[in-house]
C-alpha cells in the first residue's frame, strides 16, 4: 500500500483529494499547521515559515502532492502579496532542503501550480507551452514553479498541475457565483468577454491521482478542454438554476474599485487547453460547462 503525503491537505481540493485516495486504497498523511484532522489520515507537523517539518513525515511517504499556499482571493495589499509569494516558497524550499537532507528518494512528486501563469492573454489560445505571461500571478507562480524545480532530485518524476478556476460545492468560486444569480441580481462581469478555464473538482482530482498512478512529468494545465466566457458560464448557470438574468453587466471599473487589483481574478482572460493530459490519455468525466453544472447542482 503506497503511502501519500500531501501538503495543503484540509483545504477544499486537498479534503476531496484525499478521499479519492483513499477509496483507492492508498495510505493518505498530511503536513498541516494545526491539529486538524480527517479519518484515517495520519498527521505531521510543520510550520514552513519557522523552518520546522517532521522528518518523520518525509520517512513515512512514498509519494508527495504539494498543494499548500495562501489564498489568492483577498485584496492583495502588500503584506497580502508578500504572504502569497512566500508561502509558495517557503514551502517548497523546506521540503525541497530536508528531502535533499534525508536522502529519501520518493516515487513521485507532484506540485500544484496556477494557471495565473499564462497572465492576461485574451487573444490567444494557450497550452502548456506557452511562455509566462505578465502581471503579479505570472511572477508568483513562474518562481513557485521555478523553486519546485528543487524537488527533481528528490524524484524522477515531478509533475506541476496548472490548476484553473475549480467548480465545486462546497467552497471556491461556484458558491460565490451563485448567491447573486439565486436571489435575482446575478449578472455577467465587465465586459462578459474573459475567457474562464475551468474544471470540476473531481476532474481536478482525478488528474492528480492519474499523473500518480501513471508517474508522469512535466507540467499540465488543470483545466476542462472548454473554456467558456464569464457571459456564457453566467447565462449557464442562471438557466440551471432556473433563475432570469436582467441585470446589465457589473462594469470592470466598479470591481476594480471594489477589489483592487485582486479584480484580475475576475477580469483577465486566459484561454487555455489541457494539452498535455489529453495527449496522456486523460479523460474529463465532465468536459463541457453545461455537463459540469448539471453535475454539481444536481441536487440544487
Amino acid at each position: 500500500m503506497t503511502n501519500v503525503l500531501i501538503t495543503g491537505g484540509s483545504g477544499l481540493i486537498g479534503r476531496r483529494l484525499t478521499t479519492m485516495l483513499q477509496q483507492q486504497g492508498y495510505r493518505v498523511g498530511w503536513l498541516s499547521r494545526q491539529a486538524a484532522t480527517t479519518d484515517g489520515v495520519r498527521v505531521f507537523h510543520w510550520q514552513p515559515a519557522a523552518g520546522q517539518l517532521d522528518d518523520a513525515a518525509l520517512l513515512w511517504a512514498d509519494s508527495l502532492i504539494h498543494l499548500a499556499g495562501e489564498t489568492v482571493a483577498q485584496r492583495w495589499s502588500k503584506s497580502a502579496r508578500q504572504r502569497i509569494l512566500h508561502s509558495r516558497l517557503q514551502s517548497t524550499h523546506l521540503l525541497a532542503d530536508r528531502l535533499a537532507a534525508s536522502g529519501k528518494r520518493l516515487q513521485s512528486v507532484i506540485c500544484a501550480s496556477a494557471i495565473g501563469f499564462y497572465g492576461h492573454r485574451p487573444q490567444e489560445v494557450l497550452t502548456e507551452e506557452n511562455p509566462p505571461g505578465q502581471g503579479f500571478l505570472a511572477e508568483v507562480t513562474t518562481a513557485w514553479e521555478a523553486t519546485t524545480n528543487k524537488l527533481a532530485t528528490a524524484t524522477d518524476h515531478l509533475a506541476k498541475v496548472r490548476i484553473g478556476v475549480v467548480l465545486a460545492t462546497a467552497g471556491g468560486a461556484l458558491p460565490r457565483m451563485m448567491t447573486p444569480v439565486k436571489w435575482g441580481l446575478g449578472a455577467s462581469l465587465g465586459n462578459g468577454r474573459q475567457w474562464m478555464s475551468w474544471i470540476t473538482i473531481d476532474d481536478l482530482c482525478r488528474l492528480f491521482v492519474f499523473i500518480l498512478q501513471k508517474r508522469l512529468t512535466g507540467v499540465y494545465n488543470g483545466v476542462a478542454p472548454t473554456p467558456v466566457t464569464n457571459r456564457d458560464f453566467t447565462r449557464m448557470l442562471a438557466r440551471t438554476l432556473h433563475r432570469p438574468l436582467w441585470l446589465p453587466a457589473v462594469p470592470a471599473p466598479v470591481l476594480r474599485l471594489l477589489l483592487g487589483e485582486m479584480s484580475a481574478l475576475l477580469l483577465d482572460s486566459a484561454r487555455v487547453l489541457p494539452k498535455a493530459a489529453l495527449t496522456a490519455g486523460f479523460d474529463f468525466r465532465y468536459a463541457t460547462p453545461q455537463a459540469a453544472l448539471e453535475h454539481l447542482l444536481a441536487d440544487g
